[in-house]
């Protein structure tokens, strides 16, 4: 799980407690990833990688990404602040999809058309 961030922005400092607790509920690695030239207290180490904000299209953050490293898979889950059971339904959902299934969109509300 890739979690980018800026280090001085609300929602990246709101969400920050949260996230490690979380993934190892779930036994997720979490990556943070800063793209800015700060820091969270809970990342002190956190890699420096402004470029992944193109790479990855990264217009909002926090931007929450799951990764599956050895198909080269990465799937954006969150941007901007987002609840545990919010970030926990959309991972389910993500998970339960059927291989040729449409995308997994971050607005997905699980809705779909007849």
């Amino acid at each position: 799980m890739f979690f980018v961030f800026v280090g001085d922005g609300p929602s990246c400092i709101q969400i920050a407690p949260f996230l490690q607790p979380f993934a190892g509920t779930y036994a997720f690695t979490l990556i943070p990833i800063r793209i800015d030239g700060g820091t969270l207290p809970e990342f002190p180490d956190a890699r420096y990688e402004p470029s992944i904000k193109a790479r990855l299209g990264v217009d909002v953050t926090p931007a929450i990404f799951l990764v599956d490293p050895g198909a080269g898979h990465i799937q954006p889950i969150a941007y901007g602040v987002i609840s545990l059971s919010e970030l926990e339904n959309r991972i389910v959902r993500l998970f339960k999809m059927t291989p040729g299934e449409m995308t997994y969109s971050v607005y997905d509300t699980g809705a779909r058309i007849p």
